[in-house]
């Protein structure tokens, strides 16, 4: 959390929040009205994609806050009383998405595939679980195939994206560096030198 003393780190953060959020109302949009798919209740927002390849390349808590935001804002800006009522789910799964992949995603970038899968199984069982006891069945099936479509879209970017970002990193671009903000650690044995 040292990192947030930084406003260059909120700064990001804040950045990476909107352009997730514009991404996810813009998928939303583009899926309901352009290609027609409706579903009574459901919604198919991509940003989930996104979410996971950055989660997996940059380190750090930035994508933790940056995801709950994101879904947070693409909630409010479908602004229905039925993804209003979803907030705090997609709350609860942004974190265990952060907490799957923080956890399982090792260095070897063929990792990815079963990591970012893993990650996706709470957008499956928490959004229709959370509708079945606020709602009722019928939303509850509609929910598990509008999310079944979404993670594997999702699933589908996550990886792509995440591929073509550490076959960049492998030329010795630099896109993250997160060692930038270690002087911002607190090291309790260092004493000022007074001279």
């Amino acid at each position: 959390m040292y990192r947030f003393r930084s406003i260059k780190y909120c700064t990001t953060t804040a950045l990476l929040s909107v352009l997730l959020a514009i991404f996810g109302f813009g998928s939303y949009w583009i899926m309901g009205k352009w290609i027609a798919i409706s579903f009574n209740g459901g919604v198919i927002q991509l940003f989930d994609g996104l979410l996971i390849a950055l989660t997996a390349f940059i380190r750090g808590p930035m994508l933790l806050f940056s995801g709950i935001i994101a879904g947070f804002l693409t909630d409010l800006m479908i602004s229905s009383s039925f993804s209003l009522t979803m907030i705090p789910a997609t709350i609860v799964i942004r974190c265990l998405m952060f907490f799957i992949i923080r956890l399982i995603m090792t260095k070897k970038w063929y990792s990815c595939f079963w990591t970012f899968f893993l990650a996706l199984i709470p957008i499956i069982t928490i959004y229709p679980l959370y509708i079945l006891v606020l709602y009722d069945s019928a939303l509850a099936i509609i929910e598990i195939l509008v999310d079944t479509i979404q993670c594997g879209l999702a699933y589908i970017i996550a990886v792509a994206l995440y591929w073509q970002l550490i076959r960049i990193e492998s030329h010795n671009v630099v896109l993250w560096n997160d060692q930038e903000f270690d002087y911002l650690k607190k090291n309790k044995k260092a004493k000022p030198v007074l001279t």
